[in-house]
């Protein structure tokens, strides 16, 4: 097997690239993304529009600067234990897929697909026991109008248990 020289300075450009893109921008005005979908999860109201076989609740712990609630999910054997379709913009775009996610109990996942099965899926596993800031690695591509299903999972035989807070679907530019 023949080895590719790669100048240093390359390289080291490259990771630069690399971990730029990975990373969130703290600061608000840098940020070129808006929001397809965002819950906090604050009120009641915030549980419209999802469906599922398993149990949401509201529980009084959030993350940092996730107001006073957070979403609780756990479930059987039956999945998608909380669910909800997002509709994209009238115009191509992508979508990226951020929350604050808490293991309770072995953990459990989010995810972000098009409803006709068609591409790429997005899966964020949460396992972190304290709150921790998740951002998918991996974009939708989405056509005007498509719609896509927001799933999160977390339980089935055995008993497991995770809270979500500040849930968005992202569009990034």
């Amino acid at each position: 097997m023949a080895l590719t020289y790669l100048h240093p300075a390359c390289f080291a450009i490259a990771v630069l690239l690399t971990a730029s893109g990975c990373q969130q921008s703290t600061n608000p005005e840098l940020d070129t993304s808006e929001d397809l979908y965002f819950s906090s999860f604050e009120s009641d109201a915030d549980s419209a529009g999802w469906s599922g076989y398993g149990g949401g609740w509201f529980d009084q712990d959030a993350p940092p600067d996730g107001g006073a609630r957070s979403l609780r999910v756990s479930g059987g054997c039956i999945v998608p234990h909380f669910s909800r379709r997002v509709v994209a913009p009238a115009v191509p775009c992508s979508v990226s897929l951020t929350f604050w996610g808490k293991n309770l109990a072995l953990g459990g996942g989010v995810s972000l697909r098009p409803t006709d099965g068609v591409g790429p899926e997005i899966q964020v596993s949460v396992q972190e026991t304290v709150w921790t800031r998740y951002r998918s690695a991996s974009r939708i591509h989405c056509r005007p109008g498509d719609t896509l299903v927001l799933d999160l999972i977390s339980g089935g035989i055995i008993y497991s248990a995770m809270r979500v807070d500040l849930l968005e679907v992202r569009i990034d530019e």
